[in-house]
């Protein structure tokens, strides 16, 4: 019988997304996992962020048009335009707003780990092409240029 317990899940996730100090994870790695889980969060966090703005959007226009039609007469008339905005068209509005909010959110925080993947990418390959360098002349028999 083994005495070796497997890892937990929350340990396994740790190492794959190298939250776990090894001698084979690089610390371009251990910061792309940082970036990404700290941008995970936050994109979660747009989401409630975009309905409580939305549901704000809402009330305001809301309050607003009652004030409007508090303070109309009642007369008889023939518009020329649509009347002011009925609870289907406040709902849509606030809607479409939460919606937009929660997308540029989301395509801002894809666009910021899209760029920090980038640089972390160029600095890996720097740093390969410099240990490759150092590498390459005790394999290939070489001397170094």
């Amino acid at each position: 019988m083994s005495t070796v317990r497997a890892p937990g899940a929350l340990t396994r996730l740790a190492r794959q997304h190298g939250l776990v100090r090894s001698s084979l994870r690089r610390t371009t790695d251990r910061i792309d996992a940082a970036v990404t889980a700290v941008l995970a969060i936050l994109a979660l966090l747009v989401v409630p962020l975009a309905t409580t703005i939305a549901m704000a959007s809402y009330h305001h226009e809301r309050a607003e048009t009652a004030t409007t039609a508090s303070q109309r007469t009642a007369v008889t008339a023939v518009l020329l335009t649509d009347p002011p905005p009925n609870l289907g068209c406040m709902i849509v509005n606030a809607a479409a707003i939460g919606f937009d909010l929660m997308l540029g959110g989301w395509m801002l925080l894809g666009a910021l780990w899209w760029a920090v993947c980038r640089v972390l990418g160029r600095i890996n390959a720097a740093w390969w092409d410099v240990q490759w360098a150092r590498t390459e002349p005790g394999w290939s028999h070489r001397p170094r240029q």
